[in-house]
């Protein structure tokens, strides 16, 4: 296994030059996408009432994550974060899997959202086509990342902040009508007439679904890497922004059931677009509102996955033209993420139901496999970073393994749900090349 201090060695370069709310504004990013923007309608439509459950337990997930990644980070601030956490606590075949599942997990998501960019900014440029308008904003995308970091920080937390500001206004609008409507909301006759009016296999689904909806809060311990702050900010940041994501996310939730439990959604349509009609703003202001969310998305993407591809480079020898910098900034590896992404997006249209379900079910093994390892990390960090008595040892490594049974339940039940019956049938095997592509070409570094 290599050593933490020679990782850290290894990936110096990368100016530190995020503050703490930067920092934070990258997962913030990452993470409010266009289903919470929308109103969490399709894990509203498989658990109705229920998906208030889904999200709480999704955010023990994150919330047990955050706190893992947040002791690593804060002691080892680094590009590669937990990629090179898994290179140093399980050694170098883990580290080399989990930086490449990473990368491509980000480059299936970014290649699938770019359509979503495209359909947002279509109202508000009617004379150029979707796919056109998806791929110049990638490309822009690629033009800030390609410059030196504040650049991209100081993009990000105006995308975010925009973002956040929005989301809370849309659950502003939506108690409104709420609380407004002259709609009751059905009371049920006893505890047992209340449980029969939640599904639980639906239930199950959206919580699956809300899980892989934080994806992006491991970005937190990337940009860790290129902040000022010292480390007992870093772990600040990483707690506070995943309780302020976790908050929003049930804010959302919460507030569409009950929006929903009134019977006035229509059964088509995101549910906050309707909420928006009824209060009286204009349409044109959800396309804005998308457009930056996505746009903020495929930004905060592309930085994680061109970290991650440095570290991968700084790694490995003959992947070293990853790991240069230019002008403060990882140019080659931004390049390859955005060509990549590109290329993604092709087949996307060529092939788009094939190229979904490919696209998400690796990205969701891809994404599911790093969570994991981010757990098994922090247990042999937390065996050598300090000795402790038996007690303390215990206490200190609960959060971890309630991390990896909530992750390994995650990742079983999709065999059982309809809607993710692939992500291992497909994901699994892709996972299995990626070990094999490490014994064959890097293993005899």
């Amino acid at each position: 296994m290599s050593d933490i201090k020679q990782i850290g060695q290894r990936e110096a370069g990368l100016p530190k030059v995020f503050g703490r709310h930067q920092m934070a504004m990258v997962a913030v990013g990452a993470i409010i996408s266009y289903g919470l923007m929308t109103g969490a309608g399709f894990p509203l439509s498989l658990a109705g009432p229920g998906v208030v459950v889904s999200y709480l337990a999704a955010s023990v997930v994150v919330l047990l994550m955050a706190y893992c990644l947040a002791e690593m980070a804060a002691r080892h601030p680094m590009p590669g974060a937990f990629g090179s956490y898994a290179e140093a606590y399980l050694g170098a075949g883990s580290g080399f899997v989990v930086r490449s599942a990473y990368v491509v997990g980000l480059l299936c998501i970014i290649g699938t959202e770019m359509e979503l960019l495209g359909s947002a900014l279509t109202p508000m440029l009617p004379g150029l086509s979707a796919t056109l308008l998806s791929v110049l904003g990638l490309i822009a995308i690629m033009g800030v990342n390609l410059l030196p970091a504040q650049w991209f920080a100081r993009l990000e937390f105006s995308l975010s902040a925009v973002k956040v500001a929005a989301l809370l206004f849309f659950v502003g609008c939506a108690w409104r009508v709420f609380f407004q409507s002259e709609a009751t909301l059905p009371a049920p006759q006893s505890l047992q007439a209340a449980g029969e009016m939640l599904y639980w296999k639906g239930i199950l689904e959206a919580f699956v679904l809300a899980v892989l909806g934080y994806a992006g809060m491991e970005s937190l311990a990337v940009a860790a890497g290129e902040t000022t702050a010292s480390p007992g900010i870093i772990r600040r940041v990483i707690h506070t922004t995943a309780w302020l994501l976790v908050g929003l996310a049930l804010a959302v939730v919460v507030v569409s059931v009950a929006v929903s439990m009134l019977g006035i959604l229509p059964l088509s349509g995101p549910p906050m677009a309707f909420i928006l009609r009824q209060s009286g703003v204009p349409a044109g202001w959800m396309n804005i509102a998308i457009a930056v969310a996505v746009l903020s998305v495929l930004n905060s993407q592309l930085y994680g996955a061109s970290r991650m591809l440095f570290s991968l480079g700084r790694a490995e020898r003959r992947l070293h033209w990853l790991g240069e910098l230019r002008g403060g900034s990882p140019r080659n590896a931004v390049l390859a993420v955005g060509v990549v992404s590109l290329l993604v997006f092709a087949f996307f249209k060529l092939y788009m139901f094939q190229t979904f379900i490919a696209a998400t079910t690796i990205a969701s093994s891809c994404l599911l496999l790093v969570w994991l390892m981010v757990f098994f990390s922090y247990l042999r960090f937390r065996q050598q970073a300090a000795p402790l008595r038996q007690s303390d040892r215990a206490l200190a490594s609960w959060p971890a393994w309630g991390g990896v049974v909530l992750v390994v339940g995650v990742a079983l039940s999709t065999w059982r749900l309809e809607p993710f019956e692939l992500t291992l049938m497909i994901g699994g095997p892709f996972l299995l090349v990626l070990c094999l592509v490490y014994m064959l070409f890097f293993r005899l570094r």
